[in-house]
């Protein structure tokens, strides 16, 4: 059988006391009926153990969720990175990229005013919220590329978003998989096939999304 004990969801503060308090509460009911109760992942070899785990969101000082991946996904910076064309920046574009660097200005103030992350997370939503709006599938790939550098720029600051080390592809492999966007991009489907063979004998399995290529170590 399977028991659950949900906590209300609060701020982060709260919640970890939460946490604490539910755990000390199990094993003081458990010991007073006897049993004891273990909150290990796999206490023992064939026996499942606690399931604990914790959900939590990344919200700005006006309610927005910055975790929230939106209608549609595969309209994000990283995927229209790998799309983009190379073409100049049409004016929309330019008008775009000044924007950015206002919310850009607004997070150092924030950061400046006593490390007012609240409103640094604002201005990083903002970025974000203009970027999702402005950019599409027929963007350039300077206008792409310029949000997304400063968006990481920005989120770096407060550690988040960062990628691991150990979640990058060397050379080689991450142009084989340029090249295998461009290719099914332009419909080039015996490249595309090529390519994956090449791929998956180097050790790495391409999976075609919609989002995208989802590659994995073999």
């Amino acid at each position: 059988a399977q028991h659950e004990l949900a906590p209300i969801y609060n701020t982060a503060n709260i919640s970890v006391d939460h946490n604490q308090l539910v755990m000390e509460v199990m094993k003081k009911v458990a010991r007073r009926h006897g049993l004891e109760c273990l909150l290990h992942e796999k206490p023992f070899k064939g026996l499942f153990g606690s399931g604990k785990h914790n959900n939590w969101s990344m919200v700005t000082n006006t309610g927005k969720n910055l975790l929230d991946p939106g209608k549609k996904p595969n309209e994000n910076l990283q995927f229209l990175l790998k799309n983009a064309a190379e073409k100049p920046l049409s004016d929309a574009e330019k008008e775009l990229l000044a924007r950015i660097d206002e919310h850009a200005k607004r997070f150092d103030d924030a950061m400046d005013d006593d490390l007012n992350t609240a409103d640094a997370m604002g201005a990083i939503f903002e970025l974000v919220k203009d970027g999702n709006v402005s950019l599409n599938a027929e963007s350039s790939k300077e206008a792409v590329e310029s949000v997304l550098k400063k968006l990481l720029e920005l989120t770096d600051v407060l550690g988040l978003l960062s990628k691991k080390a150990e979640d990058e592809f060397p050379a080689e492999i991450q142009a084989m998989l340029d090249e295998r966007a461009t290719a099914r991009k332009e419909k080039n489907w015996k490249r595309s096939d090529e390519l994956r063979d090449a791929l998956a004998a180097a050790g790495y399995i391409v999976k075609d999304t919609p989002q995208g290529q989802k590659v994995t170590k073999a």
